[in-house]
């Protein structure tokens, strides 16, 4: 008899196959008292059934122990509690971000962000472009000419992960402080991008 254990999800399954030597060509048929199993086994030497290759094969685990069961209780119990600590402070931070976010740009300009989805910010270098910087993480910074035209798209974002509020502030102020910066270092989309 040859017992095998296979991890699978949070448990071992054991399987118990009785094994009959196959032909010349090194092939070892098994089958299994174990419901579930079916497939061959290949070895280097005809009818050697130490150190069989599972070719093909299906297993089923074999049932939870009460043992394993706790434990993989527990483990899910743990987890559950940790990512509920994790979604309230990242509700938290967000809540801080937007209070922020709206104190530096004011009531209307805030108001207006939701409600298109983004903020216009004049160049302060090139006279009528605009930059209008958008609300979610994903979307880029588009570039407007003086006719409103949109002549480039921005890819910038922070190294590390932060509240979107934080993010779209910062496009903001490095937009009206660090202009020149933010050209340097965005990924540009157009095959002519505007540059310094």
């Amino acid at each position: 008899m040859a017992s095998y254990n296979r991890y699978i999800g949070y448990g071992y399954g054991a399987y118990s196959t009785t094994a009959t030597a196959g032909n010349t060509t090194g092939t070892v048929s098994y089958t299994t008292t174990t419901a579930g199993f079916a497939g061959t086994v290949s070895s280097t030497t005809a009818g050697n059934t130490t150190h069989p290759y599972l070719s093909s094969f299906l297993f089923y685990p074999s049932p939870e122990t009460e043992e394993q069961k706790a434990a993989r209780l527990e483990a899910q119990r743990v987890f559950d509690l940790e990512q509920e600590r994790l979604r309230k402070e990242l509700k938290q931070a967000e809540s801080k971000a937007e209070a922020l976010l709206k104190e530096h740009i004011g009531l209307e300009a805030f108001g207006r962000l939701h409600q298109v989805g983004y903020i216009e910010v004049d160049s302060q270098k090139y006279a009528g472009r605009k930059y209008r910087v958008p609300k979610e993480k994903r979307n880029l910074i588009e570039v407007l000419d003086g006719e409103g035209r949109v002549i480039d798209r921005l890819c910038v974002h922070p190294t590390e992960a932060y509240p979107i509020g934080d993010e779209v502030l910062a496009r903001i102020v490095m937009l009206k402080f660090a202009e020149e910066e933010i050209l340097k270092i965005a990924n540009h989309t157009n095959r002519n991008p505007v540059v310094v």
